[in-house]
């Protein structure tokens, strides 16, 4: 439930899930990813925020291996890169994860 809370974005719905029960915010779906992740994907920065303030992992990934930071580089969510560029990432493998993924998009688009 909390996936699909963080999915769409209703922060209070995952505060009320996290509140009920902390280890849902750690559950992927079947196979899939995590809530944080989902929240990093769909570009919802309260829930990302939240989501970090209570403990969630950055390190988890999809089952093809893609990080919530990553996901939210791929489909564009500046705001919440930003916030985890500054707040929680200074991580050096991110942050050249993040330039080459850049560098690529800009040559697509150039191309």
């Amino acid at each position: 439930m909390m996936f699909l809370a963080a999915q769409n974005g209703h922060v209070e719905l995952v505060r009320l899930l996290h509140q009920y029960d902390p280890s849902l915010m750690e559950k992927p779906i079947k196979l899939g990813p995590t809530p944080i992740w989902t929240a990093c994907s769909n570009g919802h920065l309260s829930v990302v925020e939240f989501l970090i303030s209570a403990g969630a992992s950055l390190q988890v990934s999809d089952n093809q291996g893609i990080t919530p930071a990553v996901a939210a580089v791929q489909h564009g969510h500046l705001a919440v890169v930003k916030y985890l560029i500054e707040n929680k990432l200074q991580n050096p493998e991110f942050k050249m994860k993040v330039n080459l993924i850049l560098n690529i998009e800009f040559k697509v688009s150039n191309a």
